[in-house]
């Protein structure tokens, strides 16, 4: 699985990086931006895009036709990391498509679970 990394927090992408790389095989890549994502396209596209919800200029709704306008995110299922409580975000990803979310703080070593169960893939994650 080809996943793509969106947050402006380099920590965070390290974490998430770091998370699915060692409990994946999966072929991950980050970017800082929405509009990163275009950028030095990559041979294969995404499966997944994983995106931070609180990033400077983002939007819980229109992070998601943002991607839609890039070629190379169009119909990619994206999962958004956000806040714990944070209920208006998660009703207004679920009403824009948003295919879930985890809320933060995640545990690193669970992360690909908690991915694979908002995906629904199970079996394809390895233990």
């Amino acid at each position: 699985m080809n996943v793509l990394i969106i947050d402006d927090d380099p920590m965070m992408r390290f974490l998430v990086e770091y998370a699915l790389r060692t409990t994946t095989d999966w072929h991950v890549r980050s970017v800082e931006h929405c509009g990163g994502a275009d950028a030095d396209k990559p041979a294969t596209p995404p499966d997944l895009i994983v995106v931070n919800v609180l990033m400077p200029g983002v939007r819980c709704p229109s992070v998601l036709s943002e991607l839609e306008r890039c070629e190379m995110s169009r119909n990619v299922p994206v999962v958004f990391l956000t806040e714990e409580g944070d209920h208006d975000c998660h009703r207004l990803l679920e009403e824009a498509g948003a295919a879930g979310w985890i809320t933060k703080p995640f545990h690193p070593a669970t992360l690909a679970q908690q991915l694979a169960k908002v995906l629904a893939l199970g079996p394809s994650i390895p233990s």
